[in-house]
């Protein structure tokens, strides 16, 4: 009891002082496009492509917050299985078979994939829309047209076949029309990608990565448990499929530590040593002017005449001095860590860690 009114009372003492700094409010990106699903820009009969295609923009926009290299890959795997589901569905809507070269802007885009380089936000999706936006179709003459290649006319014939089409709940004039519909439920996969690559947004989203690479280079490391834990306290802040800045609170879960211990009830020559340590739970507030963290915490070690379980606080000062008290039956104990993790984590892993929390 004596230990939980302790670390309630830090925690109080924490976030009642003017250790508190104002924190700049920075910008998130809503990666959700299901809060308006009906708009004009995703209003579309094709409802399987148009849901296919919010999901992909789902992802883009999660991809578009990295603050190392290797984002090139999960774009690249994310498209590419976007171009296969989405090529199924168009095949069933209008049949290989009957509109000769439907098939080419998926080929063309899948090939290109494997040039893009780089993160999404820098890399030139134009050429992939040049191949890949269905609007393409629907010219006067359902032209196909492609970089680099001859027009593929489809003919007015096959409109008949347009008045019904299988993926489709609307009923469309003419393959013209269709293919128009098309596009709109298609396209709605780069809208993420379309809003933030200008300069203003750009910036914005320079300005979060910041906020995040700060966040990972000046916190406690942590596990995935910690991350699982602090994306679950802040669950009403990270599931919102938003981009967001780091919450400023880190929180930690059966944490483990290898630790510096003095006892001095010890017998002589046993009094420091080498212990292990678990932080049961804790909390960090990274963010203040002076940072400053509590935890609860248990350390283990074999020393004569002195039970080999202790339990006691730790405090986190600065995020990077980790020090802490213990009790063993009527014997003080004190010890002090060093944050190990921290050397080894990848900071762009970790950022993988929580946006995968997201």
């Amino acid at each position: 009891m004596t230990y939980m009114r302790a670390f309630t009372l830090a925690m109080f003492c924490a976030i009642g002082t003017n250790l508190c700094i104002a924190v700049e409010v920075t910008p998130d990106i809503n990666c959700d496009l299901n809060w308006d699903p009906d708009a004009p820009m995703f209003n579309s009969g094709f409802t399987e492509l148009r849901n296919l295609a919010i999901e992909t923009n789902n992802q883009l926009c999660q991809s578009m917050l990295v603050i190392e290299g290797g984002a090139a890959n999960q774009v690249r795997r994310s498209l590419l299985d976007f171009n296969a589901e989405a090529r199924m569905l168009i095949y069933e809507a209008f049949p290989p078979e009957s509109f000769t070269g439907i098939g080419a802007p998926f080929d063309y885009f899948e090939s290109t994939l494997f040039e893009l380089e780089g993160n999404l936000i820098d890399a030139d999706l134009d050429r992939l829309s040049a191949g890949l936006d269905i609007e393409t179709f629907g010219s006067e003459f359902y032209f196909n047209t492609m970089p680099s290649s001859s027009r593929v006319r489809f003919p007015p014939e096959l409109d008949e076949q347009c008045l019904n089409v299988v993926g489709s709940s609307n009923r469309y004039e003419s393959c013209q029309q269709a293919l128009e519909d098309a596009s709109v439920a298609f396209n709605a996969y780069r809208h993420s990608y379309d809003q933030y690559r200008f300069d203003q947004n750009r910036r914005e989203l320079t300005t979060l990565r910041d906020e995040w690479k700060r966040f990972l280079d000046e916190s406690r490391s942590q596990t995935l448990v910690d991350v699982w834990f602090t994306t679950l306290m802040h669950r009403n802040y990270y599931a919102q499929n938003r981009l967001v800045p780091p919450a400023s609170t880190q929180y930690f879960l059966l944490h483990p530590h290898v630790v510096y211990e003095y006892v001095g009830d010890a017998p002589a020559g046993q009094r420091g040593k080498a212990a292990l340590g678990a932080e049961w739970v804790g909390v960090n507030w990274w963010d203040l002017k002076v940072p400053l963290g509590v935890s609860l915490v248990s350390t283990w070690s074999d020393r004569a005449d002195t039970p080999a379980v202790g339990h006691g606080l730790l405090l986190t000062v600065s995020n990077h001095y980790l020090f802490g008290w213990t009790m063993r039956d009527e014997s003080h104990a004190f010890f002090l860590t060093v944050d190990f993790l921290k050397a080894s984590q990848s900071a762009g892993r970790q950022l993988d860690r929580y946006k995968s929390m997201f």
